[in-house]
C-alpha cells in the first residue's frame, strides 16, 4: 500500500485476469479474507462495481456474532480474494464460513500462487484457484532480468517442490 502506482497496476492486472479467466458475471460478491487481501479485494470490488465482504479476524459481541463485515445473502456467489496462496488453508476456512452463511464459492483469486499444494487442496474442495502469477513464473522473470542468480532460482524452486 506504500506504493500507490504499483497497487493500481496490480489491481488492473487482477481485474483483467478475473474478467478473462473467471468472468465478471460468475460472482455476485467479493470477499477479502485477511488484512493483506482487503485492499486488493476493495480495489477489485470497485473495479467490478460489486459488493465487498471482509472476513473478520474476531467476531463481534452481541446476540449473534458477525463473521463478515458487509452483507452476505443465501445464494450469493462469492469470489474469494487473497494476496498469496501457499497451502490454501485460509481460503478453505473462508469458503467454509461463507457456505455456512448460505453463500456459494467456486473460485479464488490471488496475486501469487506459491505452488505449495494449495491449488490441489482447493481443487479437492471444489475451488478453482487463479492467480496473477506463480512463484515459478516470478523467479524465472527475476532471473531473466538479472535480479537473482541461477543459484537463488534453484533454491526457491527446490523449496517449492518439497
Amino acid at each position: 500500500m506504500g506504493f500507490p502506482d504499483l497497487y493500481k497496476a496490480v489491481i488492473k492486472l487482477m481485474i483483467e485476469k478475473i474478467s478473462d479467466v473467471i468472468g465478471k458475471d460468475s460472482f455476485t460478491r467479493i470477499c477479502g479474507i485477511s488484512l493483506g487481501s482487503v485492499p486488493l479485494a476493495t480495489g477489485v470490488a470497485l473495479g467490478f462495481t460489486k459488493p465487498l465482504l471482509c472476513l473478520r479476524s474476531t467476531t463481534s459481541r452481541g446476540r449473534r456474532a458477525r463473521i463478515f463485515e458487509g452483507p452476505l445473502f443465501s445464494g450469493d456467489r462469492v469470489l474469494i480474494i487473497d494476496d498469496v496462496c501457499a497451502t490454501g488453508s485460509s481460503i478453505i476456512k473462508a469458503k467454509d464460513l461463507i457456505v455456512s452463511e448460505g453463500g456459494i464459492v467456486e473460485d479464488a483469486f490471488v496475486v501469487l500462487d506459491r505452488e505449495e499444494g494449495g491449488k490441489r487442496r482447493l481443487s479437492d474442495r471444489g475451488i478453482r484457484l487463479n492467480s496473477v502469477t506463480t512463484i515459478t513464473e516470478t523467479v524465472e522473470a527475476l532471473l531473466e532480468m538479472g535480479y537473482i542468480s541461477t543459484y537463488q532460482r534453484e533454491s526457491v524452486l527446490k523449496m517449492v517442490s518439497k
